[in-house]
């Protein structure tokens, strides 16, 4: 049987080896944890194949927001098919009320784990990659799905550990379908990770494909640097960062990144929405150009005014009062 590179680790309580879901997928090895659900690697004893399950963890079961996301992950993934974006093969609940997702199996690392044994990766073998997520949210986009968490650790590099071949782009739990969730694209409550959100979700304003630009700029600078663009002792702090620092320039950090590795990471990481990247699509022709050593067209709208967000709701201009003022007195201090 084919493995995982990771040895199996003791199930957690609750769904033991052997055990079979929906009468047609049983568990064999217990894989991790996400946000809100083990992962197993199972198989499917219709065809032999195997399988990943994504079941929601046990604390989270009773929880109707939990189980509407997982609902919502699956109606993502059944809308958005794409070789670099992972592929749900079904979906449901056990008997015993336990929902969950069947996934392709991945065989790999997480960015997240590749970045925890190396401090980075070098841009002539990340830019095949990194195209490959940009690919992955343009079909995501196309499909007007915002995925609203891009992070090292819902990016999968698939292949020989070291000498990954291709990406897939996971973890669907918190994307916004734009043409149905409007609740959600104009949402009351914050959602993403702090370190990776654009300014527009910290203050819980309505998001777009730019939202995930911004987050694929914050990625891509830590992958080709191996640091993150804001760094600061606490969360307030690191949000405020986001939302009124300039990004650093990434060639402060490594002196291999061309001219048009930054001009991309630097427009994708613009404050104002209307100065990053429009589409994944044209960031994505831009590494195009980086690749043929061709000169980038980053989109100069503007770049003699000084880069700024510019809330776009009450609550939004409240917000953002308040961490400039938390900016201020950090700088200060």
């Amino acid at each position: 049987m084919s493995r995982t590179p990771h040895p199996p680790k003791l199930l957690l309580p609750g769904l033991d080896p052997g055990r079979l879901l929906a009468n047609r997928y049983v568990l064999l090895d217990w894989l991790g944890r996400g946000g809100m659900a083990d992962v197993y690697l199972g198989r499917d004893i219709e065809d032999g194949q195997l399988v990943a399950v994504k079941a929601m963890a046990e604390e989270h079961r009773d929880s109707a927001p939990h189980r509407l996301r997982m609902s919502r992950e699956a109606e993502v993934l059944r809308r958005v098919q794409h070789p670099n974006v992972i592929r749900l093969l079904d979906a449901g609940e056990s008997e015993e009320d336990v929902p969950f997702l069947i996934l392709e199996p991945l065989i790999g690392e997480t960015l997240a784990d590749y970045l925890a044994r190396r401090p980075c990766m070098d841009p002539i073998q990340a830019l095949p990659l990194i195209m490959g997520l940009a690919d992955g949210l343009e079909a995501a986009h196309r499909a007007s799905v915002v995925h609203g968490d891009v992070k090292p650790h819902n990016i999968y590099l698939s292949g020989p550990l070291d000498q990954p071949s291709s990406v897939k782009l996971i973890d669907f739990g918190l994307a916004c379908q734009l043409d149905r969730d409007l609740e959600q694209a104009d949402r009351e409550f914050v959602s993403g990770t702090i370190a990776y959100m654009a300014p527009e979700q910290i203050l819980a304003e309505p998001v777009d494909p730019r939202t995930d630009v911004y987050g694929f700029g914050v990625v891509a600078f830590l992958w080709l640097t191996g640091e993150l663009p804001f760094d600061a002792p606490n969360d307030l702090d690191l949000l405020a960062h986001h939302l009124v620092s300039v990004a650093p320039p990434p060639s402060w950090l490594t002196s291999s990144l061309s001219a048009g590795w930054q001009e991309v990471i630097l427009g994708a990481l613009r404050k104002d929405p209307d100065r990053r990247y429009p589409t994944m699509r044209s960031l994505r022709d831009d590494l195009i150009r980086i690749g043929r050593g061709e000169p980038v067209q980053c989109p100069s709208t503007g770049l003699a005014a000084a880069d700024r967000y510019e809330p776009r709701t009450e609550r939004g201009r409240r917000a953002f009062e308040l961490f400039s003022r938390r900016a201020f007195s950090t700088v200060a201090a």
